[in-house]
């Protein structure tokens, strides 16, 4: 409408200057109304805008605004704040950004009126939704020229929300896995050093009883606690390296297991060759808490240990003949810890009264 009505007042200057002052004159009003046309052209679009909705947009302060804006706050904040930028100026009933499984809005959306997909340097980011226009009239050029100064802006921000989005991600992630190390190294001092610490002190209490009534063999317990020092030294140093018992690699399952339970091993069928690592240093670790538990609290005289390997999964037994569980038993470090084992692995461990006395741990681990 504006550039119509400059387009008109230049031509009627041209032709009314023609008839009053010659064709030289005209020419050069004419000349002079080219000259004037683009200011002039701006200002009657100024003029149409704020005869439409009662304002005048300068897009270079509502860029510098939204980079303000931005730098100012976090991100979420920053991109919230440029979108209530945007919704002021457009005007908007508000406006979103759409960003994977999150949205970040500000002000009401109830129709989406506009869509836009954002890009930051031509990597997809989200989508930018604007609610219905509220000025008098429809959105022009006006609304154009706004999206155009804000949409980087909105992108930059919308890229920032993403990033920071990720590194939360990334830190409680990390966050667990150290939780988890520390209850692997846990559940490791307690199954692995915890054994070794324990018969140390049995063999000191046996040394100490020996010192006097039979010194040579107490001086042969002595050497042996040496030698059991020694190894719980590179006990520790495994642990800390995370890396499996000893016996494991030199026994192998079955036999590691026999030892720990003194007796056989009962097969129910098929074999405990060639599990999983993560699976044999399971089994084993539960059946030596088993098996110590069994001894140290419930006064076991034997303890059998049993097996089924079965296609999809392993079935252990172990079996004691002590005074059974409490009746209120206490959820303590080792029985707690078979549990989270199984269930680390997506089996699971039960304990439970045996029928005639003592008790009972099923371990089931899939395959």
């Amino acid at each position: 409408m504006a550039t119509g009505v400059v387009t008109l007042a230049g031509m009627l200057a041209a032709v009314a200057a023609a008839y009053a002052f010659g064709q030289w004159a005209g020419l050069g009003a004419a000349l002079l109304a080219g000259a004037f046309y683009q200011p002039l052209h701006r200002l009657a679009r100024r003029a149409a805008d704020r005869l439409l909705d009662g304002r005048a947009t300068d897009v270079r302060a509502l860029a510098a605004s939204a980079r303000q804006r931005l730098q100012q706050g976090d991100p979420h904040s920053g991109l919230r704040a440029i979108l209530a930028l945007l919704s002021a100026a457009l005007p908007a009933t508000g406006a979103a950004v759409e960003l994977g499984d999150r949205v970040v809005r500000s002000g009401t959306v109830p129709v989406v009126a506009t869509a836009l997909d954002l890009d930051w340097h031509g990597e997809p980011v989200g989508r930018l939704l604007i609610g219905p226009f509220t000025g008098r009239g429809e959105p022009g050029a006006d609304a154009d020229r706004v999206l155009a100064a804000l949409l980087p802006s909105v992108s930059d921000a919308a890229h920032a929300v993403r990033l920071a989005a990720a590194l939360e991600r990334e830190r409680e992630h990390d966050s667990d896995l150290r939780a988890q190390e520390r209850q692997r190294l846990g559940r490791d001092l307690h199954d692995g050093l915890g054994q070794s610490l324990s018969g140390l002190a049995m063999s000191i209490h046996a040394a100490r009883a020996a010192a006097r009534s039979a010194p040579e063999q107490a001086e042969a317990l002595f050497f042996r606690l040496l030698s059991a020092m020694e190894e719980v030294s590179i006990e520790v140093g495994r642990l800390v390296d995370g890396a499996p018992p000893p016996q494991l690699a030199e026994l192998g399952l079955a036999r590691a297991i026999e030892e720990l339970a003194g007796a056989p091993l009962t097969s129910g069928g098929g074999d405990l060759e060639g599990l999983p690592p993560a699976v044999a240093l399971t089994v084993y670790r539960i059946v030596q808490e088993a098996v110590t538990n069994a001894h140290r609290h419930a006064a076991a005289t034997s303890v059998d240990v049993g097996y089924e390997r079965r296609p999809d999964g392993l079935r252990v037994t172990v079996r004691d003949d002590g005074r059974g569980l409490p009746v209120r038993p206490r959820t303590g470090i080792g029985l707690r810890s078979m549990r989270e084992r199984a269930a680390e692995l997506g089996g699971c461990c039960v304990i439970r009264h045996a029928e005639g006395g003592g008790t009972v741990v099923e371990v089931d681990l899939p395959l």
